[in-house]
């Protein structure tokens, strides 16, 4: 499960080991609030977390920035 720390009114996002989920910050979602590069440039990181089911910690989640291309036959 996704939470977050008062920054939106969804609920948490579950994503099955190994497939993709698509996550939501709606900090950077409108330019004119924050944006991304603006917000790293100032020394601010952004950073999700997980919490595996039946662990008590949290783990960072790897992700990547950019997609892969999909690669025809």
């Amino acid at each position: 499960m996704c939470f977050d720390w008062g920054e939106s009114s969804d609920q948490g996002v579950s994503v099955l080991e190994g497939e993709v989920g698509w996550l939501s910050c709606p900090l950077f979602s409108h330019p004119s609030v924050y944006n991304y590069s603006s917000t790293q440039s100032t020394g601010h990181n952004l950073l999700w977390y997980r919490l595996p089911e039946g662990h008590d910690l949290e783990q960072p989640l790897v992700y990547r920035q950019h997609l892969p291309s999909a690669v025809g036959p």
